[in-house]
């Protein structure tokens, strides 16, 4: 049980307070992992992602536009949203047009992900709100977490 825990941190599951274990002693709790939702309609990319963050984040995964919206409007949105900018029916540029017009996921960064490198891309992505963009060739060989880890929300 935990000592001082707060009716908000209750609901969404999260312990705070000094946790005590059977013998009154404090006990060790770890931390939940932020999540990140990858966003890409090529499943073989999704997981690639996910082992190479799998150890630092929960991830959650969308093939689709509109499976990443729900998502992120969900009671148990991400805490960041990695996004594939082509992908068919709904691209990445309007799954984060709608994430950043929506008040309620207005404030969950997005970081696009892809394998375009045309400068009028970026330059759109980073008007529509986006946090950061990675070019897929650069990133995927090494799978550097410094672009994901040097964000102030971490």
């Amino acid at each position: 049980w935990a000592v001082g825990e707060g009716d908000s941190a209750r609901r969404a599951g999260v312990r705070v307070g000094r946790t005590l274990d059977r013998g009154g002693s404090p006990a060790r709790v770890s931390e939940p992992k932020p999540t990140v939702l990858v966003v890409d309609d090529a499943p073989e990319n999704i997981t690639i992602a996910a082992g190479a963050l799998s150890s630092r984040f929960r991830v959650r995964a969308a093939t689709t536009g509109a499976h990443a919206l729900t998502i992120c409007r969900s009671a148990d949105p991400p805490l960041l949203v990695l996004l594939d900018v082509v992908m068919p029916g709904m691209d990445g540029l309007e799954v984060c047009r709608q994430l950043k017009a929506d008040p309620s996921t207005s404030s969950i960064p997005v970081i696009f992900v892809t394998g375009q490198s045309a400068e009028a891309e970026v330059d759109q992505c980073l008007a529509l709100g986006a946090a950061e963009f990675i070019f897929l060739g650069d990133w995927l060989p090494t799978m550097d977490l410094r672009p994901l880890l040097s964000f102030p929300w971490w």
